[in-house]
């Protein structure tokens, strides 16, 4: 299809985040704007997104003819380095 997987994060992030669209300023404070979906991500499942349809330079597509999920076992793993805690994060991304 000649989709970068930058193209599709960068649309989920902003499906599911929303995005910053600037600055009200009041009299006393200033408020942020924020344009998102109604639904918020608490709601939102796996299959949800895949299929959301999202704009890209091919074309709009669902998520889920480009995009799998699986639910795996994972070790995590929070130590102290220096004093430091150290969070190591391990993932087998494909493209």
């Amino acid at each position: 299809m000649g989709i970068l997987p930058n193209e599709i994060s960068s649309e989920l992030f902003v499906a599911l985040n929303g995005i910053d669209a600037g600055t009200v300023k009041g009299r006393y404070d200033n408020y942020d704007i924020k344009i998102m979906f109604d639904e918020t991500i608490d709601s939102v499942t796996p299959n949800d997104v895949l299929d959301m349809r999202i704009p890209t330079r091919a074309g709009s597509i669902m998520v889920g003819t480009v995009a799998d999920y699986a639910f795996e076992s994972a070790i995590s793993n929070i130590s102290r380095e220096n004093t430091n805690i150290t969070v190591r994060v391990e993932s087998d991304i494909e493209q």
